[in-house]
């Protein structure tokens, strides 16, 4: 019997000597044949963002890199101007040139994987009828309420803006549930380390999933580890199991709201006249865009839509575009192509123009007949 013993301990030791030398020989082949920036899938070179007291994190002004295109290289230019904002687009037309600034819509208005002259600011710029200066105000992972106080913090006295457009990008009724009522605070840091999961210099975002939670940055720590322990993460994410890390609260967390939606839908129309007013006081005016994205259900925008308040024109680009985006690729996990940026700007460009000439609201548009497609005029 201790014979047995000592032959099974014998065989266990040699199996995870096995093992451990597997593990070095696999750890040393990634490290030579992949960049770490691959196996992470991270959508930027290095030092693209940095620790920020008041946000968590910030794009780096002056930051010049890559993004990640369509196969997974580095491969398109990203140059950031002294705010970390992407770089303003101008056109030629003559006359006074007048500034626009687009806020919010996270990576879709941001544009990731194009060009500055693909991006919708670009093509916004291009196809209008004035003379044009168009600033890029949106962030990626970033939310229209911190967008907007980055605005203000950083853009708002830069420059006399004639046209502001706010991007809602997959916003909900429920998410705006936690907005302040005053609409003035910006909202609580999120500490760095939070989004510094791998090191300083590029985000990870955190998605709740155990081992990613508990481990921080030990989880990126070795390449074969990483592939580890994503898989077990992916498998209890699938069971439903989920962490939340830090200790700060949202800041409506002490309300309690019988119908969330309907609280949520108050405060986003509050937020809403809120925008408008202060862009108002320095003469400029406001325009809503509902953006289109991938696998949108039909009428996604249509409550926030309707709670838009009298008076502020808005458009729903979903529905008038989604249809005919599909017609044309995507890039980079479903980002907007460059023929798909193309129609985006060249839509807002026609009531951007119409409020540069002195034009009302936009027309709200029709409510599609009942089967139609979307987008299909």
């Amino acid at each position: 019997m201790t014979i047995s013993m000592r032959a099974w301990l014998r065989n266990l030791g040699k199996g995870l000597l096995v093992l451990i030398a597997a593990g070095v020989a696999a750890e040393g082949f990634l490290r030579l044949v992949v960049e770490p920036e691959s196996m992470l899938r991270l959508g930027f070179t290095p030092g693209v963002q940095v620790p920020d007291d008041a946000f968590g994190f910030a794009f780096k002004g002056g930051y010049q890199g890559y993004m990640r295109d369509r196969d997974g290289v580095f491969g398109v230019p990203l140059a950031l101007d002294a705010n970390g904002f992407r770089l303003a687009n101008a056109n030629r037309r003559p006359g006074p040139r007048s500034s626009v600034v687009l806020i919010g819509g996270r990576s879709m208005m941001f544009c990731f994987g194009l060009l500055d002259r693909e991006s919708v600011s670009g093509q916004l710029a291009a196809q209008s009828g004035h003379a044009l200066e168009v600033q890029n105000a949106a962030w990626v992972g970033v939310d229209l309420y911190r967008m907007w106080h980055l605005f203000r913090q950083r853009l708002e006295g830069d420059r006399s803006w004639r046209v502001a457009v706010i991007g809602v990008y997959r916003e909900t009724p429920e998410g705006f549930m936690d907005v302040p009522a005053d609409f003035r605070r910006p909202p609580k840091p999120v500490p760095a380390e939070v989004f510094f999961r791998w090191k300083d210099g590029n985000v990870i975002w955190p998605m709740g999933v155990p081992l990613q939670t508990l481990l921080g940055r030990y989880y990126y720590r070795s390449f074969v580890g990483y592939g580890v322990l994503s898989f077990v993460d992916e498998v209890l994410g699938k069971l439903g199991v989920r962490l939340v890390q830090g200790s700060e609260e949202p800041e409506g967390a002490g309300e309690i709201a019988a119908d969330p939606k309907a609280l949520g839908l108050e405060r986003y129309r509050g937020f809403l006249r809120h925008m408008d007013r202060e862009l108002a006081r320095h003469g400029t005016k406001m325009l809503v865009a509902f953006l289109p994205g991938v696998n949108l259900p039909p009428g996604y925008y249509d409550e926030l839509a309707a709670a838009v308040p009298e008076g502020i024109p808005w458009l729903d680009l979903e529905k008038e575009l989604g249809g005919r985006l599909s017609d044309y690729r995507s890039i980079s996990n479903g980002h907007y192509g460059p023929e798909q940026a193309r129609l985006i700007g060249g839509r807002l460009s026609q009531e951007v123009d119409r409020l540069l000439e002195g034009g009302m609201a936009a027309p709200r548009p029709a409510a599609p007949p009942e089967g139609a497609e979307r987008g299909v005029r």
